[in-house]
C-alpha cells in the first residue's frame, strides 16, 4: 500500500499539470473575452433584422403554435411593422441605456469581489436571455430578455476586459490582447446579420437563438475552467472615493471622452445610413450587406493590427487621434457618393479609423490606471463600457432627430467635424505624468511589507 502512492502519484501528475497549464493558459483567456464579444454583437445583429416579424408573429398569436417557418410578407404585414417601429425602438434600446447605467455598478463590483464570478453569472444571463428570444410570448417578455442580455453583457465584457488587465501586467502584451479580444466584436457584426437572416428564413424563429445558447452554453463551460493565477489577481478595495479620481482625472476624461463620440458617430450612420443608401442610392438589401460585410472585415483587421503595433501611451493617444481623424474624414466624404458602390470607400475610411481608436482606448485607459492611480480594472472598464453605451443611446437620436432637421448631408458634415475637433485633444495624453504620491504610498507600503515579513523570519529564527 505504501508503494502504490508514490507511483499513482507520478502517473497522474503530468496529467494534472498539463490541465493545469491549459486552465492559466492566457491564450485560453483572450479566447474567452473574444468568443464573449462575438456572442454579443451576434446576439444583436440577429434579432434586429427579425424583430418585425416576431412582434407580428407575437400580435397574431403565431409564436406560441411553434411554427418553425418564417412569416409570409404581404402589404398587410408591412402596415404592421410600421405600427411596431416605436415598440421595436423601445426594445433595441433598451440594451444600451440598461447596459450604461449598469456597467458603473458592474465594476464596482468586480473591483471588490474578483472577476471570474461575474463573468460566469454573465454568462448565465445571456443564455436566458437568448433562450427568452426564442421563446417569448409577448412584447414585455421580449424587452425584459433585452434587459437581461444587457446585464449579462456588462458582466461579460467588463469582467472579461478586468481579467486580461489582470493576467497581462507587460503594456505591450496588454495591448496585443485587446487588441485580439476587440476583433469578437467585428467578427460578430460579420457572421451576424448573414446567421440571423438565413438560419431564420429556412429554420424559423427558435433556430437562430438556440444554435446561438449551445455557443453560450460551451462558452460558459470554458469561463468556470480558466484559472487565473492568483499572483495576478490583484482586485482592490473600490470605494466612491477612488471612482471620483477616475472621474475627475483630466486625461481618463479624455479617453472617455473619445469612446463616447467615436460611438456616437457609429450610432448616426447605424441609424441613418442603410435608409439613405436604400432610398436616395437604389441599392438593394444584399448590397447593403456586401457594404457590411467588407468594411467590418478591415476594421477588424485594422483592430489587431493596431494592437499589435500601438505601444506605449505615446504612440496610443496619436493611433486615437488619427482613428477620430479617418473616422470624420470617412463621414465627411459619405454624403457626396454618387452610386452605392462608391459608398464603400468612405465606409471603409470610417471603419478602419473606428477599429484603429477602439483597439488602443481600452489598453491606453489600463495604461493610465497603472501610473495615477491604483489598478481599479473593473471601474475603469466599467466607465468604458459605460461611455460607447452612452454614446450608442444618443448617436441614434441625433441621427434620427437631425436628419429631419438639417438633411443628410450637414448631419453627417457636423459629426465628422465634431470627430476632428476632438481629436486634437487627444494631443494631451502624450504628456500623461506618474502620479508620485501614488508610486511614493505604494513605495512606502512594500518596505512595509518586507518588513513585516523580515520581523517574522527573524522571530520564527
Amino acid at each position: 500500500m505504501v508503494d502504490d502512492k508514490p507511483s499513482m502519484a507520478v502517473i497522474y501528475r503530468p496529467q494534472q499539470s498539463m490541465l493545469q497549464r491549459f486552465r492559466s493558459s492566457k491564450n485560453l483567456a483572450i479566447g474567452i473575452v473574444f468568443v464573449a464579444m462575438m456572442l454579443d454583437l451576434m446576439l444583436i445583429t440577429t434579432i434586429d433584422p427579425i424583430l418585425p416579424d416576431m412582434l407580428y408573429s407575437i400580435d397574431h398569436h403565431e409564436s406560441t403554435k411553434m411554427t418553425w417557418q418564417p412569416l409570409h410578407r404581404d402589404a398587410n404585414t408591412t402596415k404592421q411593422y410600421i405600427k411596431r417601429t416605436t415598440d421595436i425602438g423601445t426594445v433595441i434600446a433598451a440594451k444600451p441605456a440598461t447596459e450604461m447605467v449598469s456597467n458603473l455598478f458592474v465594476g464596482c463590483i468586480i473591483d471588490r469581489f474578483g472577476h471570474k464570478w461575474p463573468m460566469v453569472i454573465g454568462c448565465l444571463a445571456n443564455l436566458v436571455a437568448t433562450a427568452g428570444f426564442a421563446f417569448s410570448p409577448s412584447f414585455i417578455w421580449l424587452l425584459a430578455c433585452r434587459v437581461i442580455q444587457a446585464i449579462g453583457s456588462s458582466l461579460s465584457v467588463v469582467s472579461g476586459l478586468t481579467m486580461l488587465a489582470c493576467l497581462f501586467h507587460d503594456d505591450k502584451e496588454r495591448a496585443r490582447a485587446n487588441g485580439i479580444a476587440f476583433g469578437g466584436l467585428s467578427l460578430g457584426i460579420i457572421l451576424g446579420f448573414p446567421f440571423g437572416s438565413t438560419v431564420y428564413q429556412f429554420l424559423g424563429r427558435q433556430a437562430p437563438f438556440l444554435i446561438l445558447a449551445a455557443i453560450t452554453l460551451i462558452d460558459g463551460a470554458l469561463r468556470l475552467l480558466v484559472d487565473v493565477p492568483s499572483e495576478t489577481e490583484k482586485h482592490q478595495r473600490s470605494n466612491f472615493k477612488n471612482f471620483m479620481q477616475l472621474l475627475t482625472d483630466p486625461y481618463i476624461l479624455i479617453g472617455l471622452g473619445c469612446n463616447f463620440i467615436l460611438h456616437i458617430g457609429l450610432g448616426v450612420m447605424c441609424t441613418t445610413s442603410p435608409a439613405w443608401i436604400l432610398g436616395n442610392l437604389h441599392a438593394d438589401q444584399w448590397n447593403l450587406g456586401v457594404i457590411l460585410v467588407a468594411s467590418s472585415t478591415l476594421q477588424m483587421i485594422a483592430q489587431y493590427l493596431a494592437g499589435v503595433h500601438a505601444t506605449g501611451i505615446t504612440s496610443r493617444w496619436l493611433y486615437c487621434m488619427a482613428g477620430l481623424i479617418l473616422f470624420g474624414a470617412g463621414m465627411a466624404v459619405y454624403p457626396m457618393c454618387p452610386s452605392k458602390w462608391f459608398v464603400i470607400g468612405p465606409e471603409i475610411v470610417s471603419r478602419i479609423g473606428l477599429g484603429m481608436a477602439l483597439a488602443v482606448l481600452s489598453a491606453l485607459l489600463a495604461h493610465l490606471v497603472d501610473i495615477r492611480h491604483h489598478s481599479d480594472y473593473g471601474t475603469i472598464y466599467g466607465l468604458y463600457c459605460a461611455s460607447y453605451n452612452l454614446g450608442f443611446v444618443v448617436g441614434p437620436i441625433i441621427g434620427g432627430y437631425m436628419v429631419k432637421a438639417v438633411g443628410f448631408e450637414w448631419l453627417y458634415r457636423g459629426t465628422a467635424a465634431l470627430m476632428i475637433v476632438y481629436s486634437f485633444l487627444c494631443f494631451a495624453c502624450r504628456n500623461a505624468q506618474t502620479n508620485t504620491s501614488l508610486v511614493k504610498n505604494e513605495l512606502i507600503a512594500s518596505i512595509q511589507d518586507e518588513s513585516v515579513q523580515d520581523y517574522g523570519a527573524t522571530r520564527s529564527i
